[in-house]
């Protein structure tokens, strides 16, 4: 006798996933991880290098070769964090923090899912990383997803 219910081992009741265009508190949440990362890694090249970090800070004040480095690290490091994430832990920190998933579950689970990842990401990357997200948060759609071909959806319960 079924009761028109599903549960699992949880016993949580199912979810469903309905698109959702964008997520500033996300955003922001991943932001100051990879700043986190970032800051890391930093260090971690400076302590190789036994470059003295106050002396970079000093210089990124002013010279614009050292700012473009900086901005090149935080976003090799923003690819790094998202593409690993998303294709072993099939999401960010933030994505699971707010019961979010880029792609459907049928996408997660393909052997390709992790190229659609890297696809989504260079997109990203390729339109200055704050204009889509931006233009979606916007008009209320993913419009990265018509270029990459995953959607971000949010869980319901």
């Amino acid at each position: 006798a079924s009761t028109g219910t599903q549960r699992g081992a949880s016993d949580q009741p199912p979810y469903r996933l309905r698109p959702q265009p964008a997520s500033l508190s996300s955003a922001a949440l991943d932001a100051l991880v990879v700043l986190a990362f970032s800051m890391v890694f930093l260090l971690s090249l400076l302590l190789v290098t036994k470059v003295d970090l106050l002396a970079v800070f000093d210089t990124a004040k002013t010279d614009l070769p050292t700012q473009l480095s900086m901005a090149i690290l935080y976003l090799a490091v923003l690819e790094i964090y998202v593409v690993i994430s998303r294709s072993f832990f099939g999401k960010t920190l933030a994505e699971w923090t707010f019961d979010l998933q880029m792609g459907d579950d049928r996408q997660v689970k393909k052997a390709y899912y992790p190229l659609l990842v890297v696809w989504r990401s260079l997109v990203v990357l390729a339109t200055g990383v704050v204009l889509l997200p931006l233009l979606s948060f916007i008009v209320r759609r993913d419009l990265t997803s018509y270029l990459s071909g995953l959607q971000l959806y949010k869980k319901r319960r």
